[in-house]
């Protein structure tokens, strides 16, 4: 019996006694029987298999339609720090397409002050563990500071962990709006310890002064 390189590899689909549909796979390989040439065929039940891709394939695709359709930025880095995915809502916050995103590393997108933070996010999800979320300062393309908020998560693939995910938020708006309030309260604050001290004039308190009439 002598073998050789010559091998073929073919998919497909058998009906199970029961009318189950299964799939199967032959392996045929060229061989020398008696001097002659003959084949030796190996027949594998792969149906198993053939279902946890279809699941795989079916879960990629419902992951993508969320990712593509999301307002936040869905993203996945590998753990050598390179970018593997992030979905479009990248552009609309950071300026970069996603396929230039692609080609930085993860610390192009954090201020100095934030960096430490960020790779300390990372390092923990790529150790397995999921960290809190986080308040940093992110980098447009164009150089501006994005307040963002960011959940970081390990990605796991037979029991080890293969990389890091999460979810950003822009929260710029947020943060405005907090400034806003503390600058309304802060004015509010003023206007009280005026019109209440011994020659303040209760008389000129305005309804502006104790309420932003044009956040109303």
């Amino acid at each position: 019996l002598e073998g050789n390189a010559s091998h073929s590899v073919y998919a497909f689909r058998l009906l199970h006694k029961n009318g189950d549909t299964r799939w199967a796979e032959i392996n045929v390989v060229s061989i020398v029987w008696e001097n002659g040439p003959a084949t030796l065929s190996f027949l594998t039940d792969i149906t198993a298999r053939r279902q946890a891709e279809q699941a795989l394939q079916e879960s990629e695709e419902r992951f993508r339609l969320l990712a593509e359709s999301s307002a936040d930025i869905i993203w996945q880095v590998g753990l050598d720090g390179r970018v593997l995915y992030v979905s479009p809502a990248a552009e609309r916050v950071f300026g970069y397409k996603p396929e230039e995103v692609q080609r930085l590393e993860l610390a192009r997108f954090f201020t100095e002050s934030d960096l430490s933070d960020a790779a300390e996010a990372f390092t923990q999800a790529a150790s397995g563990s999921d960290h809190e979320l986080l308040e940093l300062e992110a980098l447009g393309k164009d150089g501006n500071v994005i307040p963002i908020e960011v959940s970081v998560t390990p990605i796991v693939k037979d029991e080890a962990v293969v990389g890091v995910q999460g979810v950003a938020r822009d929260i710029t708006e947020r943060k405005r709006v907090e400034a806003a309030l503390r600058e309304s309260q802060s004015r509010v604050k003023r206007k009280l310890e005026s019109v209440l001290s011994p020659d303040g004039d209760l008389g000129t308190l305005q309804l502006r002064d104790v309420i932003d009439v044009d956040a109303v």
